[in-house]
């Protein structure tokens, strides 16, 4: 069986710090995440402002269950995180989903994921001994679909009008993709072979 990864959690990349969620980390500064309909979809929220109360449960949860761990992203010299990670954990099954998150749209499309989610992976993989992870993915989320498809991540699946959408009340498809151990591993050393420098398209 897989170990847990630990309950608190903090990593580091050149330009971010990935740290455990806290309650304390609540802020109105997040309060407009869930008015964007993708981010609102993705953490089964209501299209509504995100109030600090709401914000402080959601933190906690991370805390409290063991299956789940919450990591927020933080530029390196900032306390406000501008995004975060959700880590749903099957460690019976060595597998687990991660979700990922930029609420602060002034960060999108400025490679956080591919640098952060590299720091996850190692996590995962290498010191916890997952052996898969999955995500979730909505077809109009174009940015993810593009990384995944230049990465070692691989399409699995189509699940038909499996989430309600928060606007309109539509019904959407979502699609799976999945990533093994062993391809993640074998693209890192590649990566390292080839003296690439740090961030991954995994």
């Amino acid at each position: 069986m897989s170990e847990l990864p630990p309950q608190f959690i903090e990593l580091n990349t050149s330009r971010f710090r990935l740290r455990t969620l806290q309650p304390g980390d609540a802020s109105p500064e997040l309060e407009k995440w869930t008015l964007d309909p993708i981010v609102a979809e993705m953490m089964n929220a209501e299209l509504k402002t995100w109030t600090v109360e709401r914000q402080r449960v959601f933190f906690t949860e991370g805390l409290v269950r063991r299956d789940r761990r919450m990591i927020g992203i933080f530029p390196q010299g900032s306390s406000i995180p501008i995004g975060l990670f959700i880590l749903r954990l099957n460690s019976a099954n060595r597998t687990f989903i991660i979700s990922t998150l930029i609420g602060d749209k002034a960060w999108r499309g400025k490679d956080v994921s591919a640098e952060c989610a590299d720091k996850i992976y190692r996590m995962m993989f290498l010191d916890a001994g997952y052996a898969k992870a999955k995500a979730n993915v909505l077809p109009a989320n174009k940015a993810m679909i593009w990384l995944f498809a230049n990465s070692v991540w691989r399409r699995e699946g189509r699940l038909q009008r499996h989430l309600k959408n928060a606007e309109t009340g539509e019904r959407m498809d979502v699609l799976v993709y999945g990533l093994l151990r062993k391809d993640w591993l074998d693209y890192v050393r590649g990566r390292e072979e080839n003296g690439s420098a740090e961030g991954t398209r995994a």
